[in-house]
């Protein structure tokens, strides 16, 4: 039995004398059969292990360590088999030309380390890389015989991989990624989005569970939307009721990526590092949660992102000249889709791209200028609604 007095703090507490005799320290209780307290730390034997479910156990179980290291044989095959795998998907698509594409980006992923950490050979690697897998990219998609949907979701998908690719040729990306060595670059190559070698795993079971209900909430709205008889409405109503469901689809572009890491946690490839494991990066975000431009921006196809700042955004000054570097940023980002339209609709609608990316860069120059948080958000809402206005009836309209 343990008696304890309570007293009541001081508000104000008093400098005790110098002569004081320090406090007398009292051991506290240890209580009996309570578990070791987590410290946080991690074991190297949990990242190398194969991730398999519990026998037994439901489909929302935890995921349990069922196995050692890999050897270099089975680190091979599961490499071989994902590859394999890839390339069966894309030849389901009807794109029996890709396989050289998948090629290109394990060559340029290898290569990326050994460009050094030349800030101007850097910036010119990357350029060339991004320049010559959009332009292979481009060639394929423009005879392709796929619908406009499927056409688009194969595009921004490659959009994707092409900047988590051209990305890895900045040191500084290298040195966040963890992909320091030409093997971590390569493997990294094979997943249509960034990847960070780290110690902690990603909860499979929560982005699985987000992914399914924004698509469900997705494709109940869009019913809604076809029940209301919206689409006979005018182009600006249309547009008004079509943000918040894009909004909602737009986790479906994470499918890759989340197929990709059932697929590193199941088949062993969770042991390709000794000390490390993979962390996919999800390329979208809740972006209908984003309270300004650059919440949005953080959200939005981040591969992108994190590409176009390290070639454009940084270089030119960054924060120091903020509404210079973001105007011209957007400007590039213009540039660059030019070959979207092409290969969407046949035409490279280029005066619709720069009115678009004008609209989207002007709220962000107004929340470098403006400290007024709800100005800022008002600004942002209106953008995306005239950028969603641009793209549905003037980029993404059908040839006359």
């Amino acid at each position: 039995t343990f008696n304890y007095t309570i007293k009541r703090k001081r508000r104000f507490p008093m400098t005790p004398p110098s002569n004081a005799p320090p406090p007398p320290s009292v051991p506290f209780p240890s209580i009996p059969n309570s578990p070791p307290a987590d410290d946080g730390a991690e074991h190297d034997e949990e990242d190398a292990g194969l991730l398999l479910p519990g026998p037994g156990a439901a489909s929302g179980s935890a995921w349990k360590l069922a196995g050692g290291r890999l050897s270099d044989a089975q680190l091979y095959s599961g490499v071989v088999a994902f590859v394999a795998f890839e390339c069966l998907v894309l030849l389901v698509f009807g794109l029996r030309l890709w396989v050289p594409y998948l090629l290109l980006q394990v060559a340029f992923s290898s290569f990326a380390p050994l460009s050094g950490s030349g800030a101007f050979k850097s910036w010119v690697c990357a350029l060339a890389c991004a320049a010559v897998l959009s332009a292979y990219k481009t060639s394929l998609l423009s005879g392709s015989a796929l619908s406009l949907p499927s056409l688009s979701f194969v595009y921004c998908t490659t959009s994707l991989w092409d900047c988590s690719t051209a990305s890895l040729y900045f040191s500084a990306v290298r040195a966040k990624l963890n992909s320091t060595t030409p093997r971590r670059c390569a493997i990294q190559s094979l997943v249509p989005c960034s990847v960070q070698f780290e110690k902690r795993k990603a909860n499979l079971q929560r982005r699985g569970a987000h992914i399914a209900g924004c698509g469900a909430a997705a494709l109940a709205s869009y019913g809604l939307y076809r029940a209301a008889g919206l689409e006979e409405k005018e182009e600006a109503l249309k547009t008004l009721f079509l943000l918040p469901i894009l909004g909602l689809a737009l986790p479906l572009f994470n499918v890759p990526s989340y197929l990709f890491s059932l697929l590193h946690s199941l088949s062993g490839l969770s042991g390709l590092d000794a000390d490390f494991t993979l962390l996919i990066i999800q390329p979208y975000g809740p972006v209908l949660l984003s309270s300004g431009p650059s919440s949005f921006w953080s959200r939005w196809s981040r591969p992108a992102t994190l590409f176009v700042r390290h070639l454009f955004y940084h270089p030119l000054g960054g924060p120091s000249r903020k509404p210079l570097t973001v105007v011209f940023l957007f400007f590039m980002n213009a540039l660059a889709h030019f070959d979207v339209g092409k290969a969407l609709v046949g035409e490279r609608r280029c005066a619709g791209w720069i009115v678009l990316f004008g609209t989207l860069g002007l709220a962000a120059v107004v929340e470098s200028i403006v400290q007024n948080k709800h100005f800022v958000r008002a600004a942002h809402w209106a953008s995306l609604l005239g950028a969603l206005h641009v793209a549905l009836f003037w980029v993404g309209a059908k040839p006359s």
